[in-house]
Order: structure tokens, then sequence, then C-alpha cells
């Protein structure tokens, strides 16, 4: 698993995490080569889930990522 990139709009990364950060303590992050997925389920008891994706290049350049799994990386 090999994932390097250069983070070019670090202000709209930051907002992204904030955001995440006040709906849940957790979330799983899916790298792939065009996006990056964000996920977060909640307990059942809220009901609350979040399924987003961000195009790569809004965030980040020199984007690489190698993984044996499709190169997909899980976080």
């Amino acid at each position: 698993m090999r994932f390097r990139t250069l983070v070019t709009n670090a202000n709209l990364l930051l907002r992204v995490v904030q955001s995440i950060d006040k709906l849940a303590k957790g979330a799983i992050l899916k790298l792939t080569p065009e996006k990056l997925h964000i996920i977060v389920i909640t307990d059942v008891d809220s009901g609350l889930q979040l399924w987003s994706d961000v195009a790569v290049n809004a965030l980040f350049s020199d984007y690489r990522i190698e993984s044996v799994h499709g190169n997909e990386i899980y976080l």
C-alpha cells in the first residue's frame, strides 16, 4: 500500500474534517485514484449516515495511490 500527495487546498480539507467532527467522532476514508470518499455511520439510535466524495484534484496535487486491493485504501 502506497499513498503520496501534496495538499494544495488545506482550507477546504480543514473544513471537511471539521464538519465530519461535528457529526461523529469517527469516519471511514476511502482513497481511490479519482476520489476521496468519506463515510460516517453512527450508532443505530441516531440513524445518521453520511456518504460523500470529493474529487482528488480539489484537495491534492501529485496524488499517487497504489494498493493490491484495486488501488483503494481504507482509513
